[in-house]
């Protein structure tokens, strides 16, 4: 009897934790979280817009990259920064270059770009995923 009230015990004591600790937010009072406000320098970045392709150049390792930013912001940009990321045929990340063009882009303005010689990557890159970032 002893242990058939110790086990009834131990499943209530474990259903009270369960509940209590759960991420359940059926049972909980508190309201939605709020969507943050975008902070300039994330409205800034989302601004600037990125068009661009790449190839492999050189021994086929060499990550070149041609294309447009256009700037959508009331103020001019300056020393905006494009990262690439490359991945290989199973969609794994192989290598992250990054370039930064040392130039003022003045609003509704856009800066073309040919061949800029990124870095080397791997020679399994299949796709490249591009961006803009700004610091």
């Amino acid at each position: 009897m002893k242990k058939i009230l110790f086990y009834v015990i131990a499943i209530i004591i474990t259903y009270i934790i369960y509940n209590k600790f759960s991420p359940d937010q059926n049972h909980s009072s508190s309201s939605p979280v709020e969507p943050r406000e975008k902070s300039a320098s994330e409205i800034f970045q989302e601004n600037l817009k990125l068009e661009s392709s790449w190839r492999l150049n050189g021994f086929g390792n060499v990550f070149m990259l041609s294309g447009t930013i256009e700037n959508k912001n009331p103020t001019r940009a300056a020393d905006v920064m494009v990262r690439c990321t490359t991945y290989g045929q199973t969609n794994s990340a192989l290598n992250r270059v990054s370039h930064i063009f040392r130039v003022y882009i003045e609003p509704d303005q856009v800066y073309s770009f040919k061949d800029v010689n990124m870095g080397i990557v791997d020679k399994q890159s299949q796709r490249a995923n591009c961006r803009i970032l700004t610091f």
